[in-house]
């Protein structure tokens, strides 16, 4: 889901203005008094604070336990589930404990405003990410007015609405950040879920058995962090990643060999890597650019960008030029340092995505065989130095040795191992 970014700021105001109306309207029906929403805020930010520092303390437990930074790369579910689960446990052991002294309506329009607010941080701060931010708040503040309009018919149904528009956004992103960065990043999994969790608790029974979801929700902790705990670290049907690179600087004649491992493995001990001088480099961000091992150049050549006709603008200049791969390699990327002040781009007379006045790595997957057209606009008419580079799902022979030191339970991941050559260019 996505929107112009000029949508941002009314977006955040209609969820903040909704939150206020909803708010309004349970303290004008006597659905809550002041008193109970000012527990409600307070029990909501305890019970968040407490959820965070409950499921980080648990994933970094499981890190020092199993000697590995991220010990559950192979199976990061139960992880997930104990981090989310224990979450949910401290907010509604919060609101359990607050139960004579808020109500339900009380939870709910601090939920909806919170949440208004923190939609619209993130919309400010993260522009891009603000679906994830704005859509629960829009969607739980819209429930809590309908809810109160109609609260005997439709109350309870517009929590549960209210909770399945927040789930989808908040966790989806939550999941994705836990999975990819471990305990470092793991508000990003436990904020979201201590928000969904405020959000079950307003529905949660307000005396009798106010207890049983929280001891629930302990329980499945408790069960996923011990199977989490137990869970060999990985093996061939739960590789751990490791990919071998061979970059080689066409204009130079040198080149160099990377690995990327999780943890750290026999293949990386194989390489030695020492620190070095790379030029240019143009390699994944994965890559540590600082440690390499030196490795003999194939002699392949580097793509070419040829220009083809150069036309001054009001703005500076626009380069038209064929990009092509002289190996056959199907993907190919232009590095562009902030220098150059590239304004657009354009491949076969679409435009590329950039941010001006930004360093910009442009890459093209699927590379026709007799390459494609390019387009760039550039402010002023000063001579700038890009990179151009191409890369191809193969190694070189002498790869051999190193390959034979990945361990049986480790995999190469995503791009996998392979080859890139590059070379510095300068644009007129």
């Amino acid at each position: 889901m996505a929107w112009p970014l000029e949508w941002n700021l009314p977006l955040a105001a209609a969820a903040l203005l909704l939150s206020l109306a909803g708010l309004a309207l349970a303290l004008g029906r006597g659905l809550a008094n002041g008193r109970q929403l000012g527990w409600a805020l307070g029990g909501v930010l305890v019970g968040l604070a407490l959820g965070c520092g409950a499921a980080d303390g648990l994933l970094r437990a499981l890190q020092s336990l199993k000697g590995d930074p991220r010990p559950w790369t192979g199976h990061p579910d139960w992880a997930t589930l104990a981090a989310v689960a224990v979450t949910v446990f401290a907010v509604l052991a919060v609101a359990a404990l607050l139960a004579r002294r808020t109500s339900a309506w009380a939870w709910w329009s601090a939920t909806a405003l919170l949440l208004s607010v923190a939609g619209g941080v993130l919309a400010w701060r993260l522009p891009g990410a603000s679906p994830h931010g704005l859509v629960p708040a829009l969607g739980v503040s819209a429930a809590l007015v309908l809810g109160t309009l109609l609260p005997r018919a439709l109350g309870t149904s517009f929590l549960l609405i209210g909770l399945a528009v927040a789930a989808w956004p908040w966790l989806s992103i939550g999941y994705a950040l836990h999975v990819m960065t471990g305990p470092d990043l793991s508000l990003g999994l436990s904020v979201p879920a201590g928000v969904l969790a405020t959000i079950l608790a307003a529905s949660a029974p307000a005396e009798r058995g106010r207890w049983r979801p929280a001891l629930a929700a302990l329980a499945i902790a408790a069960v996923a962090w011990t199977t989490a705990s137990v869970l060999p670290r990985y093996s061939r049907d739960l590789p751990r990643h490791a990919n071998l690179l061979h970059v080689e600087n066409a204009g130079l004649g040198r080149a160099w060999w990377f690995a990327t491992a999780h943890p750290p493995d026999e293949l990386l001990a194989a390489l030695a890597p020492v620190e070095v001088e790379i030029p240019d480099f143009p390699t994944p961000g994965s890559v540590n650019s600082r440690k390499a091992t030196p490795a003999e150049p194939t002699g392949s050549p580097a793509p070419v960008l040829e220009i083809v006709e150069r036309v001054e603008t009001d703005f500076g200049r626009t380069l038209r030029a064929t990009f092509a791969s002289r190996r056959g390699a199907d993907v190919v990327e232009i590095r562009v340092p902030m220098e150059a002040r590239l304004r657009a781009a354009r491949f076969q007379g679409r435009d590329a995505s950039v941010r001006p006045g930004a360093a910009q790595r442009l890459v093209v997957r699927g590379l026709p065989p007799g390459g494609l057209n390019v387009e760039l606009d550039l402010e002023g008419d000063e001579p700038a130095t890009i990179v151009v580079a191409d890369r191809v799902r193969a190694l070189p022979p002498t790869a051999e040795r190193y390959l034979q030191a990945r361990p049986p339970n480790a995999v190469p991941v995503q791009e996998g191992d392979v080859s890139i050559v590059y070379a510095a260019l300068e644009l007129p």
